[in-house]
């Protein structure tokens, strides 16, 4: 038995050094069935398709992959062969939930958008999601919630249409999902950005496939509003066209955390450690290399802004991908879309800073109280 593992998954070793099983580490678009041999442990993250075809001449005996989606994994043909897989649920919510709210914080510093005074839609109240409603809550705001399967056994859901009409703001964190009743690959179309309002915001930090392209660059400039995009159609390709709607253009890195990867890595070591009757571990502690970081007791919206923007600034990774990507053809701008992700320096959830003398509102900014 081996033990294969995507390259930019933390503390692998920390977590399975120990067993005495071979580490073999790989590059997530690379890897291939050749690389595998019978009843391998192999450990992805959601660049790596795992199906049929990488299986072809060879199956794991269990699949785990250190994300909260699994589109990226064949459920059918791995249940078909027998072949245990895992998920990490909610590994980096924090993660993404921070990458939203700066962004948030961003464009009420720069465009004058006050988001806690705007109706604000949720759409895949998940593990990110919901974290996020219950941050934005803890602000005083009262979100649409769109999750049609949650809405069949649960109160206070809104649908789609509904959401798209009213809100002013549209988060996706969806899963990717092709079949079923609700299925939400292009599930951001055509109709549905003739139904938005005029200058709306749009951020999708979940899957790049529940927005139809297409439809985004045709009708995206009718509605004159502010496109945040960590995830693409077609990703890692990433058109040019596109690029140049969005207000912000990140390259998939919205729960990159250094505590959301760690955690992932963790979960999937619990997930294995059951099976196969290993020791349990712990989680370790983020390194802080900080002293205290010590606040005025009533700080204002916008002094919040400013502290939390300080540890991470969507802007930086926006005009970095911009410069790596500009005058490259289509090839190109795949590669250096995956080594954006790969040489990505990751930062820390604001949860995890040694915060002092934090007010409400800071407390709920962060996701201290929630």
């Amino acid at each position: 038995m081996r033990i294969l593992y995507d390259q930019n998954m933390p503390l692998v070793e920390h977590f399975f050094a120990d067993l005495g099983l071979p580490l073999l580490p790989f590059a997530g678009r690379q890897l291939q069935s050749s690389d595998l041999q019978d009843n391998d442990i192999l450990l992805v993250r959601s660049i790596t398709r795992v199906n049929a075809q990488l299986c072809a001449s060879a199956k794991p005996c269990f699949v785990g992959t250190a994300t909260i989606g699994m589109d990226h994994l064949d459920q059918n043909y791995l249940q078909q062969q027998g072949i245990a897989y895992a998920n990490a649920p909610g590994c980096n919510a924090q993660g993404v939930v921070d990458y939203v709210l700066a962004c948030l914080l961003l464009l009420w510093l720069e465009q004058g958008i006050a988001f806690w005074q705007l109706p604000l839609a949720i759409v895949g109240v998940g593990n990110v999601g919901g974290q996020l409603a219950k941050r934005l809550q803890a602000l005083g705001m009262q979100p649409l919630l769109v999750d049609p399967i949650r809405a069949q056994i649960e109160p206070g859901f809104v649908s789609l249409e509904q959401a798209l009409a009213e809100a002013q703001i549209i988060c996706l964190h969806t899963p990717l999902t092709s079949d079923g009743p609700f299925p939400t690959r292009a599930m951001i179309s055509g109709p549905q950005f003739a139904s938005m309002r005029p200058g709306s915001v749009l951020i999708n930090a979940g899957r790049g496939e529940v927005i139809d392209g297409q439809a985004l660059q045709q009708h995206w400039p009718a509605i004159k509003g502010h496109l945040i995009l960590d995830v693409w159609p077609q990703e890692p390709q990433v058109a040019d066209a596109l690029l140049q709607l969005c207000y912000l253009a990140t390259p998939h890195i919205a729960g990159y955390s250094f505590e959301g990867k760690a955690r992932g890595t963790w979960m999937l070591y619990q997930s294995l450690a059951k099976r196969f009757a290993w020791p349990l571990k712990a989680m370790p502690l983020s390194p802080q290399p900080w002293s205290a970081i010590g606040l005025a007791e009533q700080l204002s919206l916008s002094d919040c802004a400013r502290v939390l923007l300080a540890h991470y600034h969507p802007r930086r990774d926006d005009s970095v991908m911009r410069a790596a990507l500009y005058g490259l053809d289509s090839e190109l701008r795949a590669s250096r879309f995956d080594q954006l992700r790969r040489q990505y320096q990751e930062r820390h959830e604001w949860a995890s800073l040694p915060w002092q003398g934090l007010d409400a509102r800071m407390r709920a900014l962060i996701g201290l109280d929630v």
